[in-house]
């Protein structure tokens, strides 16, 4: 068997943990943000095409067009740019 040998000679090495912890407190309102969205993504994805035709019985549309409802948000959602980040 070979023998083992530390990767590097004459370095320090790092503690497995950190010495210091410092409390991060998450940043709510991204959160709130992002939850929203994604929850606006879900809707138009799979929670409105199932519910379109109890929908359409209240309001006296066609059919197609409550079905063109979500083509269109799902369309809009992959031609739309992704927001990037500003640059100063």
């Amino acid at each position: 068997m070979a023998d083992l040998k530390p990767a590097a000679y004459g370095a320090t090495v790092a503690a497995p943990f950190a010495t210091v912890v410092e409390r991060v407190r998450p940043h709510t309102k991204l959160i709130g943000l992002m939850a929203l969205g994604h929850f606006v993504i879900d809707v138009t994805q799979g929670s409105l095409p199932a519910v379109l035709p109890f929908v359409r019985w209240g309001v006296p549309v066609a059919l197609w067009i409550s079905a063109l409802t979500p083509l269109v948000a799902f369309v809009l959602t992959r031609l739309l740019p992704a927001p990037r980040e500003a640059t100063a």
